[in-house]
């Protein structure tokens, strides 16, 4: 679960925003946000770019994504109370292991469409998503974490649960 503050705030990093603005349109991209203290790590990271084109009407988003790692959808849901338990103990096995599962697979979030309709009141943006396998997660694991993981897992199910 996130670590909080006594007085409500949940931390966050903020990294840069840097834009370019060029013949009408509007570009960004790795601007970064992490949010709420996991451990050592953060519960929640985001990585986010963006396209937008002012010289259309109304002003165009031709994409607007969000990449999250696995793991920041794991960790929301493991902050539920109902699963908040047995999530802890997955989480703390997990990072026992060489590899964590969740650092290897990407969610991207998009979305696109004009920011306003015909009347000029806020448009629904078209959304979609899909998952893809970090590549740059994939260079840095040796066949040495690869068997160790296998090994761990299996282990996580030989256990029998706390009772």
């Amino acid at each position: 679960m996130s670590e909080g503050s006594p007085d409500g705030s949940v931390p966050a990093l903020i990294e840069p925003l840097r834009v370019d603005i060029a013949a009408g349109r509007v570009t960004y991209r790795d601007f970064r946000l992490s949010v709420g203290r996991f451990a050592n790590d953060w519960q929640n990271k985001l990585n986010m770019s963006g396209d937008i084109d002012l010289t259309r009407k109304p002003p165009y988003v031709n994409r607007i994504s969000f990449e999250v790692p696995f793991q920041s959808i794991a960790r929301t849901a493991a902050s539920f109370r109902q699963v908040a338990g047995a999530a802890e103990q997955l989480t703390k096995a997990i990072q026992g292991l060489p590899i964590d599962p969740g650092t290897l697979l990407l969610v991207d979030l998009s979305y696109s469409g004009p920011l306003a309709g015909a009347d000029g009141a806020p448009a629904q943006l078209t959304e979609a998503y899909s998952v893809r396998v970090d590549e740059q997660a994939l260079e840095r694991i040796t066949v040495k974490d690869v068997v160790g993981t296998v090994k761990g897992i299996a282990d996580l199910f030989r256990k029998k649960p706390k009772q």
